[in-house]
């Protein structure tokens, strides 16, 4: 119930918005479709698997959330960081992310 919640305040403050973000981001690039449906499979996956991270490691995500919060690190980097599929469609979306 506890990883429930941390999930979803994850979900609500930071995957969310990212995955938002992203995807006009995306849109407005003319990004494939292909690229778009795997981020937003990347965004929806982020919330448990930062909760868990979170919860095992209370230090690691106090540090990152404040990273994220200065802009010293993005959502999707941790993403990355923490799963291989996201790391795949983060890599793949970076180059339309930035235009």
């Amino acid at each position: 119930m506890f990883v429930d919640l941390i999930a979803w305040i994850f979900a609500i403050f930071f995957v969310e918005p990212f995955e938002a973000v992203a995807r006009e981001k995306l849109a407005a690039a003319r990004a494939p479709q292909e690229i778009v449906r795997q981020v937003g499979d990347c965004a929806r996956r982020g919330g448990p698997i930062l909760a868990e991270k979170g919860l095992a490691d209370p230090g690691w995500i106090v540090t990152t959330v404040a990273r994220i919060w200065m802009g010293t690190t993005r959502i999707e980097a941790v993403l990355a960081d923490l799963d291989p599929n996201c790391a795949e469609a983060v890599q793949a979306a970076r180059p339309f992310l930035q235009q």
